[in-house]
């Protein structure tokens, strides 16, 4: 094997550890082995696993080191020397080095690998009091810190609208923007949330800019009195002027005050010198200046003069109106802004309350931690802890990130700029690529890279390596980028170009960059971009088609046919993917999408939120309605009429019969519709009991979803199944909020139509990949076909943080200030930069084939970017490889069961069966229950028919008064009749599922209090009371002589138990509401308690009957 043209590079990274290095790998060279053979080296040489920290961009990545390292390990132990590791250990391990290795494999788990906000994560866990959080701070998932965002947005939006102070920027917003202020607050607040530690650029005194636009109308005017002659659109113009600074005196009559500056920024003054966007026009006057002065008797070139005179002034008018109008839009902002903050400091608060952290809080806290001068002695601990820090994909960090790596690993004081703090020999070990930095979007600043190189560069100038051979690409595939991207990413504003290497050689003269045409058929002379993607997403499909099983693909020493795994549609954006995918699928393609936002789009999806809406409020019979006509049931509108008419009259007899969740199933004659009623009132019955996590994927169960996508979506389910488990996972967050609450939201981002992106499937080698350019990085595939790129990318908008100034720009209202347009426009460039990159990582990816999609209508898009000559390419001719993806013919499916065998088959399972009866004695079971079908197969089975109704009490009321009483007994809430009216005022909002105008009287807080203070002063209670433990599970099982193959299990929750001096339970208490309870009722209680006497030994049971105040006292058989 020859040696490789960066061999002498990657020779220092692996073995260098007392430097310092930046690693510039450029795509495919294998820098996750680069990073994993130096720690592997670094193990060998004694350092130990505990003061080494590995930095990753993902979990993902950090867990694929790992997986790597101990591979290494493992393998040079057993003396089978790594090839990564062969230059290295070119004899092998010495025996020291094998000593070294066997021990820090046994400590292999104090090694760090973790993403940054890990890293930063274990940096502040340790120093609680010095980083100032709760020691025992959780982390708030994505998800979680969204709902909590958007509460208390919420809630901050309805206080300050209420409290409607004319003062208030806010108020003054909402009524200038009108119906998009909302969504345009929470962009904004966001954006601030972000950049927690930057502030809004300064406006200047929008008086001031007044009264300089007034002196310079003034001067304008003066100037055009004393002439000698007049020209007519010339005053006009003066009278316009006039007329526009009192326009702004009237409004800036009382100073700069937030109503009046939101008003003039969203309703600006004009006049015939502006242009449809604000700007003043050109002055254009200088023919009619020459008639009118040869109209007085004067020369043409007085005319021209005077022309000229007077654009000057007219320009100094222009550059004043220009700055009040870029004073007025920036002071608008800053108010705006500045009105957010306490919106910020009560989110906050809300985290530090709640001992919570987000991610942002992990980089500021960790940053700060080290920046602190008090803090010297932990950054020196922390320091000497993480002696030696490998970074991964360095151009993806962002200046706060730079900044705490320098810290740790450098010298110096408290006030020096992180650039100029030293770092320690070997402290800092980096793996970057600044040709595919593309996380700008998150933060990532390319120029933060450049920065660091330079300085790194300027201590060292050999600890800069460029690793460039490639391992993942064909030969021509990598000569085909380098020459088209050398010039671009070596332009100004670009990090530089280094050409890539190659090391494969195809096994034919087959062309490995392709073009494919894409004719497009437009309505118009010219086509727009939906019907280039339509045209696109065809052609692709078609071609994916004729690759799958055709093509063949180069793995080993023969090659295979392509499978649909092997091909990846990267785009730049989300845009309209679905064209995509239903191309795909129409042709029998499966595919994974993970670029596509068409999550709530999918017909599984819609099925999901239906049955939500369904069970979380019965009234909703549109979702019901469409849960049942829909696939997931499939009722026809015949059959759902049917239903209808066969149901009887509401008992009022006022209007028609209506179906709904609680129509009674015995008057469906429809089997399918009525078993799935039965089910859904089932699960809706338990509704406030559970999670909607729990109850969700109970009701996907008992309704068959995933069983019923599988069918609908042959061969092809994987993408469906993904979606649901991401609809179940979404819920998770609202365990707390409740079912209500997600129906609600689901419904809501379903209405509007919402972005997201769709589920992971996991069988995605049976799939052709459909993901974003900016997923793909750090993955590969033998074809990739980009798509998708007929339109340019989203332009830059929005608040905009400048680097130069470090302060954020921002322009409320229709006019664009100066300062705003120079950060915007540099904004757009920076991200047209970025474009190329990204063009550049997917272009990248391809391993044997790169196929570049050509829209022959189309003028422009991402392709525009650079110069792919792609009228150079070949097109893609099949070669013989194949033309199309086999016929799907299904399988003859020979059916050999008859009735003699079935009953056979059902005799010996039913003689095999071993039966399990539960009990649930909670629900009020009777004893001898038998279990139904659903009991057998599902612990949360529906109450039997004996059961008591809830509705004696009241539900909401029953579930009060455990709460408080189980709170009480925990020392949760002090049991004074304030404090527990109060709580349950609270937990009345929080569990009624709708608001409550006028709750009875005997559901009032004060009542409900005070039965909860006279229970508590029954003389059993009192007896027992500092004895008692609320809210205990009770688990069961025994055997009956009758039923000697039967197992009964008893589960359920004792609302208190006894304790007796030896951990015996002496006594089980159950609390109840009920207000007239009857002697069937009260039978039933006292089988509940006494199966609870059974599974806990008890001597003694007490059913206590709080609202009447009476006890009824049980005692074991």
């Amino acid at each position: 094997m020859s040696e490789l043209i960066d061999h002498r590079q990657r020779l220092r990274a692996l073995t260098a550890i007392d430097s310092t290095l930046l690693v510039e790998a450029g795509a495919g060279s294998g820098k996750t082995a680069l990073m994993a053979g130096r720690i592997v080296y670094s193990l060998a040489q004694g350092i130990e696993p505990g003061r080494i920290a590995a930095i990753t961009f993902t979990e993902l990545a950090a867990g694929q080191l790992l997986i790597r390292i101990r591979g290494f390990l493992e393998r040079a132990l057993r003396g089978e020397t790594p090839v990564e590791l062969q230059a290295a250990f070119p004899k092998g391990l010495s025996d020291a080095e094998r000593i070294r290795l066997t021990t820090a494999r046994e400590r292999l788990a104090e090694l760090t690998a973790t993403t940054i906000h890990g890293f930063c994560q274990q940096l502040i866990r340790p120093y609680p009091v010095e980083a100032d959080i709760d020691p025992g701070a959780a982390i708030m998932d994505a998800p979680a810190a969204e709902l909590a965002w958007q509460d208390l947005l919420e809630a901050f939006l309805r206080e300050r609208l209420e409290a409607a102070d004319e003062g208030d920027p806010l108020v003054a917003f909402i009524e200038a923007a009108g119906a998009n202020s909302a969504a345009e607050i929470d962009r904004i607040a966001r954006f601030l949330r972000r950049s927690r530690s930057t502030d809004p650029v300064a406006a200047q005194d929008a008086t001031k800019w007044l009264e300089s636009l007034h002196e310079a109308v003034t001067a304008l005017a003066n100037w055009l009195q004393e002439q000698l002659c007049s020209e007519p659109s010339t005053v006009e113009l003066v009278a316009e002027l006039r007329a526009l600074v009192q326009v702004y005196r009237r409004a800036l009559q009382h100073g700069a005050s937030p109503r009046a500056l939101m008003a003039l920024a969203f309703v600006p003054p004009r006049c015939s010198a502006h242009t449809q966007k604000l700007t003043f026009r050109k002055w254009g006057r200088q023919g009619k200046w020459q008639s009118a002065a040869t109209a007085s008797g004067l020369s043409k070139a007085a005319g021209t003069a005077l022309s000229r005179e007077g654009e000057a002034l007219y320009q100094v008018v222009g550059a004043a109106c220009t700055a009040l109008q870029g004073a007025v839009a920036i002071g608008a902002f800053e108010q705006l802004a500045e009105s957010l903050r306490p919106l910020l400091e009560r989110y906050q608060d809300y985290k530090r309350a709640a001992a919570l952290l987000d991610f942002d809080d992990l980089l500021a806290t960790a940053c700060a931690l080290l920046r602190d001068p008090a803090n010297e002695p932990v950054r020196r601990a922390l320091s000497a802890r993480y002696r030696y820090i490998l970074v991964d994909e360095f151009q993806d960090t962002d200046p706060l990130q730079v900044e705490i790596l320098w810290r740790l690993c450098g010298e110096g004081t408290h006030d020096t700029p992180w650039q100029e703090r030293v770092l320690r020999s070997g402290a800092l070990f980096c793996v970057g690529d600044p040709k595919q930095a593309i996380y700008r979007f998150r933060g990532a600043d390319v120029a933060t890279y450049v920065a660091a190189r330079e300085r790194l560069k300027a201590a060292d100038p050999e600890c800069i390596l460029e690793v460039t051979a490639n391992f993942r690409s064909y030969r021509p595939i990598l000569e085909w980028v380098n020459e088209r991207f050398a010039a671009p990413l070596t332009a100004v504003g670009q990090p530089g170009f280094q050409p890539l290497a190659p090391t494969r050689t195809p096994p034919d003269d087959a062309p490995r960059v392709v073009r494919l045409t894409v004719p497009v058929a437009a309505a118009d002379d010219k086509p727009r971009p939906s019907e280039c993607r339509e045209a696109e997403a065809q052609r692709v499909a078609e071609l994916c088609q004729r690759l799958i099983g055709g093509y063949p693909i180069h793995t080993g020493r023969r090659p295979r046919p392509c499978r649909p795994g092997d091909i990846v549609l990267l785009a730049p954006s989300g845009t309209e993917l679905w064209r995509y995918e239903r191309a795909l699928e129409d042709r029998g393609v499966a595919v994974a999408s993970q670029a596509g936002k068409g999550f709530f789009r999918r017909q599984e999806i819609q099925d999901l939120i239906a049955i939500t809406r369904v069970l979380a409020d019965a009234r909703d019979t549109v979702a019901l309605g469409a849960l049942l006509r829909g696939p997931l049931v499939g009722l026809t509108e015949e059959a759902l009429l049917d239903i209808v008419d066969q149901l009887p009259p509401p008992e009022d007899c006022a209007g028609s019969a209506r179906l709904t969740l609680w129509t009674e199933p015995a008057y469906v004659a429809d089997t399918l519709a009525r078993t799935t009623l039965e089910i859904l009132q089932a699960l809706a019955a338990r509704a406030l009991d559970t999670t909607p996590f729990a109850l969700l994927g109970q009701a996907v169960a008992e309704l068959h979803v995933r069983p019923l996508l599988i069918h609908r979506h042959s061969g092809g389910a994987e993408r469906a199944l993904a979606n649901v488990e991401l609809f179940l996972e979404m819920s998770k967050p609202y365990a707390a909020r409740g079912l209500f609450a997600f129906a609600a939201d689901m419904r809501t981002r379903w209405e509007d139509a919402e972005a997201s992106t769709e589920g992971r499937p996991d069988a995605q080698e049976h799939a052709v990949h459909l993901i974003t350019m900016h997923s793909a990085k750090g993955l590969e595939w033998p074809i990739v076909i980009p798509v998708n790129t007929v339109s340019e990318g989203r332009a830059a908008g929005g608040p905009l943080f400048d680097r130069s100034d470090q302060r954020i720009h921002y322009c409320l209202g229709a006019f664009r200030a100066e300062r705003y347009v120079t950060a915007l426009d540099e904004e757009k460039a920076e991200q047209r930069r970025e474009q190329v990159r990204l063009l550049y990582v997917a272009f990248t990816r391809a391993e044997q084939l790169l196929v570049l999609p050509q829209p022959l209508e189309a003028e422009s898009g991402w392709f525009g970017l650079l110069d792919l000559r792609l009228d150079q390419l070949p097109t893609l001719d099949d070669g013989g490889w194949g033309s199309s993806l086999p016929e799907r013919i299904p399988a003859q499916i020979i059916n050999g069961q008859d009735r003699v065998r079935f009953q056979h088959e059902a005799q010996r399972i039913q003689a095999a069966r071993r039966a399990l009866v539960w009990r649930r004695p909670s629900e009020h079971e009777p004893a001898g229950a038998a279990p139904s079908m659903a009991e057998e197969s599902s612990v949360f089975a529906e109450p039997a028919a004996d059961a008591m109704s809830p509705a004696e009490g009241g539900a909401l009321r029953g579930t009060v008064l455990h709460k408080l009483m189980e709170e009480v007994l925990t020392e949760e809430v002090d049991e004074a009749a304030q404090v527990l009216q109060t709580r349950a005022a609270e937990l009345l909002a929080q569990l009624a599922p709708a608001p409550v105008e006028a709750p009875p009287i005997s559901d009032s807080p004060a009542e409900l209090a005070e039965v909860v203070r006279r229970t508590l002063a029954l003389p059993v209670v009192v007896a027992l009371r500092t004895r008692l433990l609320a809210e205990v599970p009770i688990y069961d099982c025994y055997k009956v002589a009758e039923a000697p193959r039967a197992e009964t299990l008893i589960s359920g929750v004792a609302d208190a138990l006894a304790l007796g001096v030896d951990g015996t339970v002496e006594a089980v208490i159950d609390w109840k509401s009920d207000i007239a309870p009857s002697e069937r009722v009260r039978r039933l209680y006292r089988e509940q308690v006494r199966a609870y006497l059974v599974a806990t030994q008890a001597k003694r049971g007490l059913v206590v009957y709080m609202s009447l105040a009476e006890v009824d006292e049980i005692t074991a058989a």
